[in-house]
């Protein structure tokens, strides 16, 4: 499924369906709908593989999440279900797991929601977040799906598409929380990222990081497709020799002979074949 979508990806991004600055620019990714582009990809690669998708799929608890657990202080309502971004299911409509996808408002959406409220008071010096209000990560929200859900929504496998850029900049972000989280750097998200996959798969769930960035899709820690300029200058290139390689001569088969308003020797001597 991983595989499958990150040839999707590498697809739409070659062609310039979903732009590389849709994957570094926050106005850009929103302008461009970024996300429901990720869950189309998600979509089309269950499809092709002979499976079901479908998006905001309803994933119920059997023991609720309390945020005042995840987060002391923290108030509001228990919640007995999640939404995920696309839910998976076997052709005779058998759920089968999920994927979610988080474009750069989450890139931070790997740590719990404890360690990002301590992470980012330390790097701001002072507290900047109201915990009454305070928003439940992702991680937890996906870690307890994984742990409660009902027996017949119980995932099996899942898949994280993440944008991560090589360089996490200032036109990365919109929100100070956020631009403060910058500081950090992409490789110590990426490898929180790696732990959350690596927490789902003790879980019995077969997760798999899909990582997108300017330069190429990951899968696993691995580089599945390469979009950086010097692969695109080999593809020009093999194209190219291919091109210059093929000798198409015209009228080489012999077709019908259903030539209404000329000869067949007019053309050829108009094609310069004579």
């Amino acid at each position: 499924m991983a595989l499958e979508a990150a040839r999707i990806m590498g697809q739409l991004l070659a062609n310039g369906v979903v732009s590389r600055e849709a994957l570094r620019n926050y106005n850009i990714m929103v302008s461009e709908n970024l996300h429901g582009w990720l869950q189309y990809v998600l979509m089309k690669a269950a499809d092709n593989l002979g499976l079901l998708a479908i998006p905001e799929a309803r994933v119920p608890f059997d023991k609720p999440l309390e945020p005042s657990k995840v987060l002391p202080g923290r108030k509001g309502r228990r919640r007995w279900l999640k939404r995920v971004d696309v839910g998976f299911f076997s052709p005779v409509k058998r759920f089968l797991g999920f994927g979610e996808c988080h474009t750069l408002d989450e890139f931070h959406g790997c740590l719990a929601t404890r360690e990002l409220v301590k992470l980012v008071h330390e790097l701001a010096g002072r507290e900047i977040y109201d915990v009454e209000r305070m928003w439940i990560s992702p991680r937890d929200m996906i870690m307890h799906m994984v742990r409660y859900a009902k027996k017949e929504r119980k995932p099996k496998i899942a898949v994280l598409f993440v944008v991560l850029p090589e360089r996490l900049e200032e036109r990365c972000a919109r929100f100070k929380d956020q631009k403060l989280l910058l500081k950090k750097g992409s490789g110590f998200f990426l490898e929180r990222w790696a732990e959350f996959v690596e927490e789902m798969r003790k879980a019995d769930v077969d997760a798999h990081l899909i990582r997108l960035e300017e330069n190429g899709v990951w899968v696993d820690g691995e580089l599945s497709i390469d979009l950086s300029p010097e692969a695109l200058k080999e593809r020009v290139k093999r194209w190219r020799e291919l091109a210059s390689s093929m000798r198409i001569k015209p009228f080489t088969e012999e077709g019908e002979e259903s030539w209404k308003w000329m000869s067949r020797e007019y053309a050829e001597r108009k094609l310069g074949l004579r």
